[in-house]
């Protein structure tokens, strides 16, 4: 039996990957799927990168943002930390999400440097797009695995599909199918419905790296399909060994 808990399921950012299975049914039901891929994700307590977003409007016209990012998890939470250095017009712009092990959701505050000022996001705040992106706030923080009831809808011997149903009825999205890599335990693509049942957006994992014996997602694109745009962050300068002050994850470091 696999221990069960309410962890946080990132999309993007910290999706990893464990040994392959031997056989087709080793997982018992869609969750215990869900709470392996998670547990890869722990593998390693501090994560560091440079991300690069770049948003892509239905025109094809681009534009380029990067950011720093800390992961680091701490005794019962979890927290997470975005600080934008370009272009100058999000300069300063940090997102700081933490998750405690026993919640059904992150608290997530936003730095605006031009005003000075540090704001918590609301519930409907978490539902709007991460600086224009087709991410939203709480895609960027990530979902946790209790938040869901999660269903097997087929597998075989490469993958495994699974349906998650938020329990939640004034959720964001009405369903989220996941295609589970079996042989790494990395979600090949994620796809989202709307409130209303229409498919709304696509997270597709494009490259995936192994690094320090962790699977890490280093490529993603997300792609709107009622907008008709589509952001891809690209993640270089890995770090899964120096240890990261907790100040760093903290409002301290929001505020730098």
């Amino acid at each position: 039996m696999r221990r069960r808990n309410k962890p946080a399921l990132a999309l993007a950012l910290t999706l990893t990957a464990a040994a392959p299975l031997a056989v087709a049914d080793e997982f018992a039901d869609g969750e215990a799927v869900m709470q392996a891929v998670f547990d890869q994700a722990r593998r390693h307590a501090n994560q560091s990168a440079e991300v690069e977003l770049v948003i892509v409007d239905s025109g094809g016209r681009e534009r380029a943002r990067g950011f720093r990012y800390l992961h680091k998890i701490l005794p019962q939470r979890t927290k997470s930390l975005i600080k934008f250095h370009r272009p100058a017009s999000v300069k300063g712009t940090g997102l700081l999400s933490e998750t405690p092990d026993d919640a059904d959701r992150a608290t997530q505050w936003i730095y605006l440097p031009a005003l000075r000022a540090v704001k918590r996001l609301n519930a409907d705040d978490q539902n709007n797009s991460f600086i224009g992106s087709d991410f939203s706030n709480g895609d960027i923080a990530g979902r946790q695995v209790s938040r869901d009831n999660h269903e097997i809808t087929s597998q075989d011997a490469a993958k495994i599909h699974i349906r998650s149903t938020p329990k939640d009825a004034g959720d964001a999205y009405s369903r989220i199918d996941s295609v589970v890599l079996r042989d790494i335990l990395v979600p090949e693509r994620i796809v989202f419905y709307d409130r209303n049942g229409d498919k709304l957006k696509t997270l597709s994992n494009k490259r995936v790296r192994k690094i320090d014996g962790m699977y890490l997602v280093v490529e993603a694109v997300m792609t709107n399909h009622q907008s008709g745009g589509a952001t891809r962050l690209t993640k270089t300068r890995i770090d899964l060994a120096r240890d990261i002050d907790p100040r760093r994850v903290g409002m301290q470091g929001l505020r730098m």
